[in-house]
């Protein structure tokens, strides 16, 4: 006690305590004045209470893991629609102003009054993958977009479906030109650009990447509305849908204009493709699922068909150039 007294208690001096002590941080602060401070960090080239931003365009600043066992969406009295096992991660670098998303959906199934109606063909397998690429390392664009659906298998119930329609009926005020009118109701200027305005703005445009597989749907619709594998049914594959990204030619651009070699750059340029889609009707579920894979089967009430076409859409905005 006497040693503490001597400390705190008087004699010929106070020694300070080790929890008034004074970090290098504050005596500069009391040292300098504002504007000594604001000099000093301007010719440091520092910025005081923001982070650095030098980092590399490699470093992975933030990351974000997501899990989510169930979503489920309700609709008392008709259908019940389960997400599962859902699954994201993320990774921002925003030195690079980059960010990879990556997404799977385990499972999707929907149940109406109590009756199963849609299931995932092979549930070990994702139904839903989602890639999302912004600014990648490798600079060969500068988004990217993956999407792969699996295949599923969807059992018409009426029941469920008129429930569910009474539900979501839109009120009678509800028109379909009011919503069309406000639709359309936005406006888009353009502006006319000069060949080398349009060869900067080509340049510096953005490249999409798209990567889109839904895997083919199948519908059956019993007779009755209800489904029975021994009524007969009639059974839709709606078929492969693709939607990718389609290169220019060097090779077939090399014979035109500069100018048009440009417009023919500005497009973004998308084959969609929809493959393999048949309509059968049987006198049962069994005797339909084999006509699906039959090319020629009289059961075919559309036989095997499909749809390929390309979209080319300008991401400029030029009078020249349609949209």
């Amino acid at each position: 006690m006497d040693c503490l007294g001597s400390e705190f208690g008087g004699g010929g001096g106070e020694a300070p305590s080790a929890g008034k002590k004074k970090d290098f941080a504050e005596q500069f602060n009391e040292a300098m004045t504002p504007e000594e401070k604001a000099k000093l960090f301007e010719a440091i080239d520092y910025q005081e209470n923001i982070p650095p931003t030098n980092y590399p365009k490699e470093f992975v600043e933030n990351k974000f893991d997501f899990r989510l066992g169930q979503v489920a969406v309700i609709v008392d009295g008709a259908v019940s629609l389960f997400l599962l096992d859902l699954r994201a991660a993320v990774e921002q670098r925003p030195s690079a102003s980059a960010m990879n998303l990556k997404s799977t959906i385990q499972e999707l199934r929907m149940d109406g009054c109590g009756a199963e109606m849609l299931r995932v063909r092979d549930p070990s397998k994702p139904w839903l993958y989602l890639c999302v690429d912004t600014n990648p390392l490798h600079g060969k664009y500068d988004q990217s977009v993956q999407l792969a659906i699996a295949p599923i298998n969807l059992k018409y119930h009426a029941p469920a479906v008129n429930n569910a329609a009474d539900v979501f009926k839109p009120p009678e005020s509800v028109k379909l030109n009011q919503l069309t009118a406000a639709a359309m109701s936005r406006y888009e200027e353009v502006k006319a650009r000069s060949a080398t305005g349009l060869a900067h703005a080509v340049e510096n445009r953005s490249r999409l990447v798209l990567d889109i597989q839904i895997q083919p749907a199948t519908i059956y619709i019993s007779e009755g509305g209800v489904y029975d594998a021994n009524k007969p049914t009639l059974l839709a594959d709606l078929g492969l849908l693709s939607v990718t990204t389609v290169e220019s030619d060097p090779n077939a651009l090399a014979h035109q204009d500069k100018l048009h070699q440009l417009m023919d750059k500005a497009y973004d340029k998308f084959r969609v493709k929809l493959s393999n889609v048949v309509v059968s009707m049987a006198e049962n579920v069994a005797k339909g699922r084999a006509s699906l894979g039959d090319k020629e089967s009289p059961l075919h009430t559309l036989k095997p068909t499909g749809l390929d076409i390309q979209i080319h859409k300008c991401s400029i905005d030029d009078l020249r150039l349609p949209r």
